[in-house]
């Protein structure tokens, strides 16, 4: 039967329509596969989400939100370009993230108030009229952390701060700056909201026992030295090398002539308060070992009586001058002698480069340098010595400290070279 003409159009019309049916099904179909991806891929996104103490399903709102306003192509253009490392939900209200560009290392943060759809600086969470207050605190804390090398740039010059906003605390990490001596390191302060809880504008909580990042605390997994100075005080001189060493994070031991500490009560105060230490080197500098039993006790009592009128405290560690002493005679005092295991002779070289590349050369775990606080040279070679051994992730501490830290107990009569 042959079809006629007319018939022949209704039928490629119906064709037509029924393919682009099929067309318009498969685009449809195409397109809904690719919005589950896309909300799966921000589902999946928000799982891993700090929980809280809520009944809000939390992943369903923030993931509402995004959507809404258009946030998840925010969102998957910093998941595909950066490292997300973490990423907070506070106040049921207020989500956090904390990503890192690993081709400028740097961080970077976005804070979302998902309850007015809104992005936020930190200036947004703190009361008006706080923000002063506020980082006042946190230069405090910049300060009780990092030596002034570091804590003097972060504080004065410009760079990237990015904040990562938790329900106890925030985390300020800084990337961008420069430092003399160069300084590699990650570098971030933790702020409890105990310490700005008069400064936030939205809930928080509280830690019922929080610490602060303090400088001072040393790590025993770090390599660690000391730095030892004799014959002082010696005045000026040796309160440039504390405040070197507090400007630092560092400490040392000073062991000190007798016939000096009277008249220099001051320098003793504050080097004892400062969390450094003081040793005897004996009253008049003598050379035990040419002297009788009768002289060594006179010298080291009398050294200890001095110390004990200024601080209220005992001498513990002994230095004998020269290293000179007799064996069967320390065993009977209430010391412990410490000597040394590495010699700046800065007596012998008054030169500032030659001492601190020295130092550097030698400072390796567990060694105890000698230097004296009575040269120039000394007091210039570590104030430019101790900001590069920071850098260099090297710990300068007091004796009982390295002794502490190396697993020692310093015991009475006996003598130490290092803490190895």
């Amino acid at each position: 039967m042959k079809l006629s003409k007319k018939s022949k159009n209704v039928f490629i019309e119906s064709f037509l329509i029924v393919l682009c049916s099929i067309f318009i099904v498969s685009c449809l179909f195409i397109l809904n596969k690719n919005n589950f991806k896309e909300q799966n891929e921000i589902e999946t996104f928000i799982e891993p989400a700090v929980s809280v103490d809520s009944d809000v399903n939390i992943n369903e709102v923030v993931s509402e939100y995004l959507t809404k306003f258009n946030l998840h192509i925010i969102i998957k253009d910093y998941k595909s370009k950066y490292n997300i490392k973490s990423y907070y939900v506070i106040d049921n209200r207020l989500l956090s993230f904390l990503v890192y560009d690993e081709a400028q290392s740097i961080y970077t943060s976005i804070i979302l108030d998902y309850s007015k759809g809104e992005k936020l600086d930190i200036t947004s969470l703190l009361k008006v009229g706080k923000e002063q207050d506020f980082w006042d605190k946190v230069n405090e804390l910049i300060y009780l952390k990092y030596p002034k090398f570091i804590a003097d740039v972060l504080t004065t010059e410009e760079g990237n701060i990015a904040y990562e906003i938790k329900e106890n605390e925030m985390i300020l990490r800084f990337s961008g700056y420069t430092f003399e001596p160069e300084y590699n390191k990650e570098i971030y302060i933790k702020v409890n909201y105990n310490e700005i809880k008069d400064y936030l504008n939205f809930n928080y909580k509280l830690d019922s026992e929080y610490e602060n990042e303090n400088g001072f605390h040393y790590d025993k997994n770090k390599t660690t030295i000391a730095i030892t100075f004799d014959d002082g005080p010696s005045g000026e001189k040796t309160k440039v090398i504390l405040q070197s060493l507090i400007d630092n994070k560092m400490h040392s031991t000073f062991f000190m002539v007798g016939n000096k500490m009277s008249y220099q009560s001051n320098i003793i105060t504050d080097i004892i308060n400062s969390g450094n230490e003081i040793g005897s080197h004996t009253y008049s500098h003598i050379n035990m070992k040419r002297v009788n039993v009768k002289k060594v006790t006179e010298e080291l009592t009398k050294t200890n009586d001095i110390f004990n009128s200024i601080t209220g405290q005992n001498i513990k560690l002994v230095r004998p001058p020269y290293g000179a002493y007799k064996k069967a005679l320390i065993k009977d005092y209430p010391y412990s002698f410490v000597l040394w295991n590495i010699d700046t002779n800065d007596w012998r070289y008054h030169n500032v480069e030659y001492l601190t590349n020295y130092i550097l050369d030698n400072a390796l775990d567990g060694n105890v340098i000698l230097m004296h606080d009575s040269y120039n040279t000394s007091v210039e070679a570590i104030q430019k010595v101790l900001p590069i051994l920071y850098a260099k992730d090297i710990q300068v501490v007091t004796i009982s400290e390295l002794a502490a830290i190396k697993g020692y107990t310093l015991e009475d009569g006996v003598v130490y070279h290092s803490f190895k």
